[in-house]
């Protein structure tokens, strides 16, 4: 509310002595408050199965923590979208997957749709089960209960997310409660977590954002949080009584008279709370502005201009989930198609109703259906086409790596005029796992999608040229890691990057165990900065990195830094008659954009309004198109 320097803290701030907690600081209002595991791809099963394909809880947990409400005079918590949410599960008959997205849309977004045959007893089912583990979590302080016994049925993906997430000594609540011999970090680390012996049933009172429960083994057995409303008004109680005691209490008042539009500071009540309470009322309102401003009908229609701006041939889309391909796609030329869609629904159109869709997770590829038309898998003879990226072990390409990438899309796209040099196009979007680049478990993980990725297109397009066909592969999509992590490895062990799968252009990629290097090349808007991806069957055995530009600074909001890539190729060409070039970045943003948008403040926000998504668009231009 004043600058530093009028406002002066009694310490600076403090340094956390292990790089997992601050990354999960950052990301403790997702993880460890339940947002990130009770939404998205998340099923209810039990503690020992899986549901198989699962009943997706959409986001109603997710609305205890994010979306609870609360009266200032009474200081009474509500859950008011929780019931929205389960009318949302009860309108699609639990059969759909919901993310992020649905949270921001209003109910009647959801209305007029009709639950899937069959499903409607399991969602019952599932609506009950969600309905009394909110009884047993939500009591109404502004505080969260989780036992074990609740998170133990949750899964996501394949994993189970009290083993899995909750429990995990790296990237879970657990690390706050890690001992330090840095007498400042535990001093701060107090401040925001605690361990307590026993965490009672009831309403409760806390002193921090955090408490945790451990067993006589020491492992997480329960934790209580606060909600994200009671979260800001604790914070923001704590923000008044530290500038009450260490500024003096005109300047302090006249800071926070200034920041409510106030004409004088003695209108203001006694205590940090009530001040606490005053600010928070002003806060909730610009909460209410972002919900408004990023409903998915509002992102649905910012995303499709942007697409209508550059009017792409062909686009790969992830996070493309459930809600999204209920709605239309852009409308006009060019006539899109998408690979995955809702039967029936306008998202259908343009797509031939004999083929099945094709995908796995949330990832699609749209195209312009007036120029290109897909093919079934067994139209070629001798060709098979996966509809998406499979595992190493399930392709049969060696080994027993079941990771493959957490969702991807592949078709086979054929020109619709025959009198292109290029006529037919290999076209995979990719999601790989999210996780900094300190995770290291998340890094291999990444380098294990990306082999799988490689080896499938390999596989794909050695049986087209074989055939006698030759074409074009292009790939697009979030790969969760910098071009610097896909050559060095961001400290895996040496012989975990060999043999090198990426590099940049020209390079021979991985260093030598001794060699210091581990940063991408230093020539700005050059070629050298560019990725390298080996992949066999391609005309010169490597994929190419063709968007964003180099000079691109940001692709992902809110921060610095570039993990959203293309790459195209090709295949079944004689060497003399290979493109030279097979595309060349195409600007989707300005300096100022790129500057705005990586703001790690207000860079999301910049982001969504301009683009309809926390990631930057990136495209290319190829005469192969």
């Amino acid at each position: 509310m004043a600058p530093t320097s009028q406002c002066p803290l009694p310490t600076p701030s403090i340094p956390l002595t292990r790089t997992e907690r601050r990354t999960s600081l950052v990301s403790c209002g997702r993880c460890c408050m339940g947002a990130k595991w009770c939404s998205g791809e998340v099923t209810l099963g039990t503690a020992d199965t899986r549901p198989d394909p699962g009943h997706p809880i959409g986001n109603a947990l997710r609305t205890l923590f994010l979306r609870s409400s609360v009266d200032l005079g009474t200081m009474v918590y509500t859950a008011p979208l929780f019931d929205s949410e389960l009318d949302r599960l009860r309108a699609r008959g639990g059969a759909d997957n919901a993310d992020d997205t649905s949270l921001r849309g209003t109910p009647s977004e959801m209305s007029g749709r009709v639950a899937t045959a069959g499903s409607t007893h399991d969602t019952v089912t599932l609506i009950d089960r969600l309905q009394n583990v909110k009884a047993a979590v939500f009591d109404g302080t502004g505080v969260l209960t989780w036992r074990g016994e609740h998170v133990a049925e949750f899964w996501k993906r394949n994993d189970n997310v009290l083993r899995q997430k909750w429990q995990s000594r790296t990237d879970g609540p657990a690390v706050f409660a890690d001992p330090t011999t840095d007498a400042r970090a535990a001093a701060a680390l107090a401040e925001f977590c605690t361990t307590v012996d026993s965490i009672a049933d009831g309403p409760a009172t806390m002193g921090t954002m955090l408490e945790l429960e451990f067993d006589g083994t020491g492992v997480l057995t329960a934790m209580r949080t606060r909600t994200l409303q009671s979260s800001l008004l604790f914070l923001l109680d704590r923000m008044c009584a530290t500038s009450q005691q260490h500024t003096p209490a005109t300047a302090t008042a006249a800071a926070i008279a200034d920041f409510l539009g106030l004409v004088h500071p003695s209108a203001l009540p006694d205590g940090s709370a009530a001040l606490a309470r005053l600010i928070y009322a002003r806060i909730e309102v610009e909460m209410q502005r972002w919900s408004e401003m990023t409903v998915l009908a509002r992102r649905h229609e910012t995303v499709w201009r942007v697409i209508r701006q550059y009017r792409p041939a062909i686009a790969t889309l992830v996070e493309f989930c459930p809600e999204w391909r209920r709605l239309s796609l852009p409308h006009g030329r060019p006539r899109y198609a998408s690979c995955r869609h809702d039967r029936g629904t306008a998202s259908a159109e343009h797509w031939p109703a004999e083929l099945p869709q094709r995908g796995k997770g949330q990832a699609t590829v749209i195209f312009d259906a007036d120029v290109f038309e897909p093919m079934a898998s067994d139209t070629l003879p001798g060709v098979h086409i996966p509809s998406y990226v499979r595992s190493m072990a399930a392709q049969g390409a060696g080994g027993e790596c079941t990771i493959a990438p957490k969702s991807s899309c592949v078709v086979l796209l054929r020109r619709r005029a025959k009198d292109h040099a290029t006529s037919l196009y290999l076209v995979a979007a990719v999601h790989l796992d999210s996780a900094p680049a300190t995770n290291i478990a998340k890094v291999r993980t990444r380098r294990r999608q990306v082999r799988a990725l490689l080896a499938e297109i390999s596989t794909a397009v050695t049986s087209l040229a074989s055939a006698g066909h030759c074409g074009v592969v292009l790939v697009g999509g979030d790969f969760n890691g910098e071009r610097a992590e896909f050559v060095y490895g961001a400290g895996l062990p040496h012989d975990e990057l060999v043999p090198a799968f990426a590099s940049f252009a020209g390079g021979q990629g991985c260093p030598a165990p001794t060699d210091p290097s581990r940063g991408e090349p230093e020539n700005g808007d050059g070629d050298g900065a560019r990725l390298w991806l080996k992949c066999d069957g391609v005309d010169d055995g490597h994929l190419h990195e063709v968007a964003p530009q180099s000079s691109t600074t940001c692709t992902r909001a809110g921060t610095a830094v570039v993990i959203d890539f293309a790459f195209a190729g090709t295949f079944g060409f004689r060497q003399a008659d290979a493109p030279c070039d097979v595309g060349v970045p195409h600007p989707t943003t300005t300096r100022d954009e790129v500057d705005r948008g990586s703001d790690p403040v207000d860079g999301t926000f910049t982001s969504i309004l301009q683009f309809g998504s926390d990631h930057f668009p990136v495209a290319f231009d190829s005469d192969l198109l």
